[in-house]
């Protein structure tokens, strides 16, 4: 019978995906006695046996080793820290002198007496570790290739102790373990380790005749993904009888050898598989440098529970008077075992640097996780709460502290729920073009970014978790005239993606560089916010489904902080001449685009008045974050500015070959950056930029610094740290 063949390391991921179901038969205990020993070899060369877990502490082991080497079987250490206890006890340290871990007799303890012990605190850890590496090394000293690592009483599956040391080793020699007790695959992420999806443990427990019976009925019911089964095959020979249940090995030898079980295996589609397939997987993962993916996402109301001032028009100073559609702070947890990011979506207009750092150190002390992996970005949204933010004050806003503090509780609290609803998932990007939904608002016919982008982030079996979507265009649905809090667009779009992804998926929205890019509506209504939100999210699942998903990821990050020159500002007289004399020139009828300039004009003149203020607030110049992270091929650059399309088209062309996210409105707000022709030509945005034309040059060239920074990175082929 063959054992094992036909299976790609490079296909296997995809076959799982697809629903594919592998088994990996493994056989315990080659070296505890020559019938053992050659049982194993039967059940290998003759039969189904895929994989052998070899013991190096007993009086076969040697000879073992040499029949695995010689007869290029594939082989993994069977790390053994309990004696065998049947009519003769067997079963010895190989590292010389590790008291804490024998008995008098210098055989190690039973499994029961070791389970005492070691809860008892009276096993030394420097024992444990030095036996552990002593039997690794010795089995490659015999010039073994291994294949994997387990235990023998499953010792690494029940105590942390020997699991942080067996994975230290695994890391160290790049090889796959055998699925540990539940609550710790984290331990096996965070250093590159695979395993299976899930272990049989025995049929040891099981009477011989029924033993085939059994094992067919868990053929039956085999879940995709790959299963390791053990079994315990053995041939008869005096010194087996002694040491263990030889009609036990007899009978699971014969299982192993049933042409009818070989048969059910077949007919049932199930492929045999080895570890040594999941370890070349996991080599060439580490090659490529990435990891397993982990994620979770949550959603957290940040509707104020009492009225605030609303943003995102000047000529709107009331308070609001109730909610149209809640408002949220929506997070996206993703891990590679590594690198670790949590990406917030927030229903507001702006978020500023000091309230995103309050959250990061909040988030970093309550998770462990680094500053920098919390990204915050806001919607946009024209009818969100104002008097939040540092800017508020110079729109003329007056500051809210409830209102911050309630913003800083919700945004830390969607971060940790995404956190901790993280479970093993997959991700994959990918991109559609969206026509008549965006026009741009600083020149007719002008440009605009037509890509909707999305990020999906799905469970292993395929139930949604969420997604990342991005677009490029102001969310001004609804006026001034507004008084209810919505999410305008984004909100809706949002939402209704939710509901036709179903489960509970949580979508992100990221604006783009929407500086001069507004959203095409035909009325200033709810109806119109429904209409357009439900089409983009049309598009949105359009993406989603065309776009094909991976479990492996890699996370990479930079960040870096801009210093960007504040607008050179006329003093309050000259700033008044010029936006009179721009009056009476379109008084007497001159044309040249006059209006745009008056407008500039008018904007620099409320600048001006509010000069000693700005200075006050922020200086010469302001200090700012640029951030890009990267998730596989796709990159996203996050940018505190309302910037211009023009800035966010160029950053895309520039890294060609990826999904690019502009994730607009993140981390902080310097305001509009436009660029120096759109300075000249004038407008309401040219007006209301408190920073120098030449700021948007300064963010697009450290932006594409640190994207280059990553991809130089990654072309290195950096590893997997050991």
């Amino acid at each position: 019978m063959s054992s094992v063949g036909g299976v790609d390391f490079h296909d296997l991921e995809r076959r799982v995906k697809d629903g594919g179901r592998f088994l990996i038969i493994n056989t315990d205990d080659m070296g505890m006695s020559p019938g053992i020993t050659d049982g194993i070899v039967k059940a290998y060369e003759k039969g189904l046996a895929t994989d052998i877990s070899l013991i190096v502490t007993m009086a076969d082991s040697k000879r073992a080793a040499g029949l695995v080497k010689e007869r290029g079987l594939n082989a993994g250490v069977h790390i053994d820290l309990t004696c065998q206890s049947g009519r003769k006890r067997v079963g010895r340290p190989v590292s010389g002198s590790v008291p804490s871990l024998i008995d008098k007799d210098g055989c190690f303890y039973k499994a029961s007496e070791f389970r005492k012990r070691i809860l008892s605190g009276l096993i030394d850890k420097e024992d444990l570790e030095r036996e552990i590496r002593a039997q690794v090394k010795l089995a490659t000293d015999w010039g073994l290739e291994l294949t994997h690592l387990d235990s023998n009483e499953g010792v690494h599956n029940y105590y942390p102790e020997v699991l942080r040391i067996v994975l230290d080793v695994a890391r160290e020699l790049d090889l796959p373990v055998r699925w540990p007790n539940p609550i710790y695959p984290d331990w096996l992420r965070s250093r590159g380790i695979l395993t299976t999806d899930r272990v049989i443990p025995s049929l040891y427990g099981v009477r011989g005749p029924s033993k085939k019976r059994v094992f067919l009925r868990w053929l039956d019911e085999l879940k995709p993904g790959i299963t390791e089964v053990i079994f315990h095959p053995g041939v008869q020979d005096k010194q087996t009888a002694l040491v263990t249940s030889l009609e036990n090995r007899m009978a699971e030898l014969d299982v192993l050898m049933d042409g009818e079980v070989a048969s059910a295996i077949e007919e049932r589609g199930i492929q045999l598989l080895s570890f040594k397939e999941i370890r070349e997987r996991q080599r060439d993962m580490r090659r490529r440098g990435v990891g397993k993916l982990k994620a979770g996402s949550a959603r957290v109301s940040i509707t104020p529970p009492f009225p605030t001032q609303m943003g995102g028009f000047f000529d709107r100073q009331q308070l609001s008077e109730g909610v149209h559609d809640p408002l949220f702070a929506r997070s996206l947890y993703i891990s590679d075992g590594r690198n670790d990011v949590v990406l917030t979506s927030v229903d507001l207009l702006y978020v500023d640097g000091e309230l995103v750092s309050r959250v990061r150190k909040e988030l970093s002390r309550r998770t462990g996780l680094p500053e920098e992996s919390f990204v915050v970005f806001s919607t946009h949204t024209h009818s969100g709460p104002e008097g939040h933010h540092k800017l508020a004050g110079l729109l003329g806003f007056l500051p809210n502290p409830r209102l911050r503090d309630f913003l800083f509780d919700r945004i830390c609290c969607s971060a940790i729920e995404a956190i901790s609803s993280a479970t093993d998932a997959r991700i994959g990007a990918s991109r559609v073009s969206v026509e008549g939904l965006s026009s741009n608002r600083h020149r007719e016919g002008g440009p605009i970014d037509p890509d909707l982008s999305v990020l999906r982030v799905e469970g292993s079996r395929g139930e949604p978790i969420g997604a990342l979507v991005n677009f490029t265009a102001h969310p001004v649905i609804m006026g001034s005239k507004n008084l209810l809090s919505s999410g305008d667009y984004p909100g809706e779009a949002m939402s209704s993606l939710e509901k036709l992804l179903g489960g509970s998926s949580v979508c992100l929205f990221a604006n783009g560089a929407c500086g001069d890019v507004t959203i095409r509506r035909r009325a200033s209504s709810f109806s119109e916010v429904e209409r357009v939100g439900r089409m983009l999210a049309s598009k949105a699942l359009e993406a989603l489904e065309s776009g094909e998903t991976t479990e492996e990821v890699r996370i990479s990050h930079r960040c870096s902080t801009a210093r960007l020159p504040m607008r050179r500002l006329p003093d309050i007289a000259e700033a008044n001449r010029i936006v009179e004399e721009l009056r009476e020139r379109i008084s007497r009828g001159e044309n040249g685009q006059l209006e745009k300039k008056l407008a500039r004009a008018q904007g620099i003149l409320a600048l001006s008045e509010r000069s000693a203020m700005l200075t006050k607030m922020l200086g010469e110049s302001v200090e700012t974050l640029i951030e890009v992270v990267a998730i596989n091929d796709t990159v996203i650059v996050g940018v505190p500015a309302e910037l211009f399309v023009e800035y966010g088209l160029e950053i895309k062309e520039k890294t060609r070959g990826r999904t690019v996210v502009i994730a607009g409105y993140c981390n902080d707000i310097v305001g509009y950056v436009v660029t120096p022709e759109t300075d000249e030509e004038g407008g309401y945005e040219a007006g209301a930029s408190i920073v120098d034309p030449s700021s948007g040059r300064i963010i697009v060239d450290t932006a594409l610094r640190l994207a280059r920074e990553i991809s130089e990175d990654r072309q290195a082929g950096t590893p997997l740290p050991p």
